[in-house]
This record gives structure tokens, sequence and C-alpha cells, in this order.
């Protein structure tokens, strides 16, 4: 026994309650392993959750933060965290004022607001054209 053991030792504050937050992660688990395996990427809508601030506070320190973030400007700011957790993308959409309008997870190889869309690739070869034809314009005037 060393002199360690003779010191009392108390824990502060009560226990925290995190079973909801506990259940996502093992949805997100099993959401990870349907998309190793050629699945498609699936998304979780936090804010029809019954998520406590603690549960929340739980998943965020689980998940940790990656090293991709993106901001995307639509109708509003969206951000994109990857979480440490690769293939798990916390997602937050903002509307007026700064308010929440959306928040999710999802499990995903890129989160779909950032894949380009069918319509934007159509369109695509036909507004290189056009650029590089108003470069060659302003490349001529400048000579």
């Amino acid at each position: 026994m060393s002199g360690l053991d003779s010191i009392p030792i108390e824990v502060a504050g009560e226990p925290v309650e995190v079973d909801a937050a506990r259940a996502l992660l093992l949805e997100i688990d099993r959401m990870l392993g349907r998309l190793a395996a050629g699945g498609e990427g699936e998304v979780i809508d936090l804010l029809g959750l019954p998520l406590s601030p603690d549960d929340r506070d739980y998943l965020a320190e689980v998940l940790g933060e990656g090293e991709v973030r993106a901001e995307v400007q639509t109708l509003g700011l969206s951000l994109l965290q990857e979480t440490a957790v690769p293939g798990v993308w916390w997602v937050t959409h903002y509307g007026e004022e700064d308010r929440v309008m959306a928040e999710v997870i999802e499990v995903t190889r890129v989160p779909k607001i950032l894949q380009t869309q069918e319509g934007d690739l159509l369109e695509a070869r036909e507004l290189l054209a056009e650029r590089m034809e108003e470069f060659d314009t302003f490349a001529d005037e400048e000579e």
C-alpha cells in the first residue's frame, strides 16, 4: 500500500447522462460500416433529436475536429467540419442573424453541399469557354 492510497478522493459535480449521445455514436458506427461496404452516405438531423447540452458536448468531444473545414455561402452560411473520425462531418447551416437553421452529422466521403451539382456540371464547358473569351479579349486590350 502506497501513501497515495490514504488520500481521500472526492468526485466533484454530478455524473452526466449522455445516453442519447452514446446511442447516436453507435448509429454513426453502423453508418460508417455501411459506407465502407459501398453504401451511400447518410445524414442525422441533430436538431430533430432530444439531445441535452451534455449529450451535445459529449458527442462533440468524442468526434473531435479533423483537418478539413469548409465554408459555403449560398442562401446563408454553411460550415462543414470534418470530425476526427474520417467520413463523419458536422454540418451547420445558418440563416438570418446567424440563427442555426439546420445542424446535421453527415456520414459520407464528401458532404453533398461540396459536390458539384449535375446542372452546374452540364453548364461548365460553356462557362469555361465564355470565361476564356473574356480573358482573351481583356488580354488583347492590354497589348
